[in-house]
Formats: C-alpha cells, structure tokens, sequence
C-alpha cells in the first residue's frame, strides 16, 4: 500500500455493503467539513490545487475517476473505483482528479473550513 492509499474497511451481508473510516486507525486528520462532487462533464477535470495547511481525504463512493499527486519530488497516480479506496492528500500536495466516469461521486473530507487562502491553484 502506499503512502497516500487507504484501504477501507467494508462489512457486507445480506442487507449490503458498509464502508466505514472512523478513528486514528482510519483517518488521518479530523473532519471539519466535507463535500461531494458529481455530474462532471467528459473530459473536465476538478482540483488543481494545492492546501497550505489542510488535509484531504478523497473516495470514489460511485463510479470512478484518476486522482494524480505531486508534492516535492514526487508523484503517485491512482484509479479510484471503490468506495474501500481512499487518497490521503497531506498539505503542499498538488491534486487533480480526472477521467471521470458519468456516474462518479467523489467524496472528499476535509481537516478545516473552506478558506480561500489555503488553496494555491498554480501546478508545483
């Protein structure tokens, strides 16, 4: 596993399928907000940016789409494609999702309240 990708646990039976990320074992930082993105066109692209201070935590819960990070000297490139996989995005690391799939859903968890200033949007 790498240093980016989480593997969530998920309990399933009858009923369905549950996937959870709760504590220190599962999430890396504390939420303070949360968002979803959805209904992306073909071919755009969301993100392209980087937090000064704040963590994220990314999962496709629907279809799937590519998360690419960069942070100083070096890159990681992941298929998101089930709602067990998470991308940890630590502060002054460049994210750019793309290659959405009509019905993808991301789910991104955040450690602070939106502040513009906290965002840089020109590529590392």
């Amino acid at each position: 596993m790498s240093r980016h990708l989480l593997r969530l646990p998920t309990f399933a039976d009858a009923r369905g399928a549950l996937t959870i990320a709760e504590g220190e074992e599962c999430l890396p930082f504390p939420i303070a907000r949360y968002f979803v993105v959805r209904d992306v066109p073909a071919g755009e692209t969301r993100g392209r940016h980087q937090q000064l201070e704040g963590h994220e935590l990314i999962s496709c819960v629907a279809g799937a789409c590519t998360v690419e990070l960069r942070w100083g000297d070096g890159e990681a490139t992941y298929r998101l494609d089930s709602p067990e996989q998470a991308v940890h995005v630590p502060p002054r690391t460049w994210v750019e999702c793309r290659e959405f799939t009509a019905d993808a859903v991301l789910l991104v968890l955040c450690s602070n309240a939106y502040d513009r200033r906290d965002q840089v949007g020109e590529r590392p």
